[in-house]
């Protein structure tokens, strides 16, 4: 069996590694002509840090991780209004909720491809289907084969878009910011995810790595399409912590113009069917979400692990892949709509309507939000 993967982030090295794992040929087509592990901060939850030790990276990312132990959510006077004992969770489940980089995810994922199952330098620009095979098409004119094709190509996937039809994602109103902050840039607890909400901004930050590394993004509502020039990011950002108590503004400060990635927050109304045939979706591709529950990679590290128990049977067949979309649509659809209704609420601008946001965070989040949460990470995938 050959496996034909196109993309290669989070969930396409992933499926990569966890496929080969089962002893299962997997090839993945990036297009970047060298492997680049880029970004910021990421907070996986306990199921997303299962996954990967399923795939057998678990001292690897043990060793660039922090554990969360609480997340606290505050308003912008950095008033107290939930506290979650992540910590309490990850020992019952036996598993830890953790803070890292990006680059360092990103970097063990590169660590542990076998060298001859990535090929950079190939976009892939369309695939043909037979009864028994899949013909991808290169952008430079040649042609790979394979039993089976996952696209892992992302939010803008070129493979969805020939299996569904080319549309545009759904731009949810927002745009953010995100950098790493080094250790000497704040003074922040230890092993704790913050989150401070304002009018039409939100600030959130948490532990990146074991040095002090801290992860912070500004979430806040803007028009689609935005560019700074040089200079204007960082500014962006300082004027949007204004508003907020300490530490907020000071970490605004310590940001580096030249660090700050922006992009704007959009995602795609979840599909019951991702493929056709030997074709289906992972990770983005099949069901990109906004970051507000902190699922988007645990879903892809989830599909990745799913799809190497199912295909590593040694069955490359279309029925092999709709078992797999049947037995991940339903929660990676219920992640999408989940993660877009705290982003709706981080809109508000109205004092009054802030106000009774903030009444509701203390309440929904401190209690029923917090027990649902506690459910969907528990649940087996």
């Amino acid at each position: 069996m050959k496996v034909g993967i196109v993309g290669g982030g989070i969930g396409g090295l992933a499926a990569a590694i966890a496929l080969r794992r089962k002893g299962v040929e997997a090839i993945v087509f990036e297009q970047a002509e060298e492997p680049r592990a880029l970004g910021a901060g990421l907070h996986l939850w306990s199921n997303a840090v299962q996954a990967l030790r399923e795939i057998g990276l678990g001292d690897a990312i043990d060793a660039v991780s922090v554990p969360i132990e609480y997340e606290r959510m505050h308003t912008a006077a950095g008033k107290r209004l939930v506290e979650w004992p992540v910590g309490d969770l990850s020992r019952k489940l036996g598993v830890p909720s953790i803070g890292l980089s990006r680059p360092a995810l990103l970097s063990a994922l590169l660590a542990a491809v076998d060298g001859n199952a990535l090929k950079t330098g190939r976009s892939v620009a369309a695939f043909e289907q037979t009864r028994n095979s899949v013909s991808l098409r290169l952008t430079d004119g040649s042609s790979e084969f394979c039993d089976v094709m996952i696209g892992a190509d992302g939010l803008e996937s070129t493979t969805r878009a020939q299996l569904r039809g080319a549309k545009e994602p759904r731009y949810l109103g927002y745009t953010t910011w995100r950098t790493l902050l080094p250790p000497e840039a704040h003074d922040l607890p230890a092993r704790v995810l913050n989150q401070y909400w304002g009018r039409g901004v939100r600030f959130i930050c948490f532990p990146a790595a074991p040095d002090g590394t801290v992860y912070l993004v500004c979430l806040a509502k803007a028009p689609p399409g935005g560019i700074d020039r040089a200079g204007q990011a960082k500014q962006r950002v300082v004027d949007h912590a204004s508003e907020f108590a300490e530490p907020v503004p000071s970490l605004a400060e310590a940001c580096e113009d030249s660090r700050l990635i922006r992009a704007d927050i959009a995602d795609r109304r979840p599909i019951k069917r991702w493929g056709e045939g030997r074709v289906t979706l992972l990770g983005d591709a099949a069901h990109p979400m906004a970051p507000n529950v902190s699922q988007g990679a645990g879903m892809a590290l989830e599909d990745a692990a799913v799809l190497a128990r199912i295909l590593g049977g040694g069955s490359a067949t279309p029925e092999s892949l709709r078992a797999y979309e049947k037995r991940r649509w339903k929660r990676a659809a219920l992640m999408v709509a989940l993660s877009r209704f705290p982003g709706t609420l981080g809109l508000v601008r109205h004092p009054l309507a802030c106000r009774a946001r903030n009444a509701y965070i203390r309440v929904a989040f401190g209690g029923p939000s917090w027990a649902a949460n506690k459910r969907l990470v528990a649940r087996g995938y």
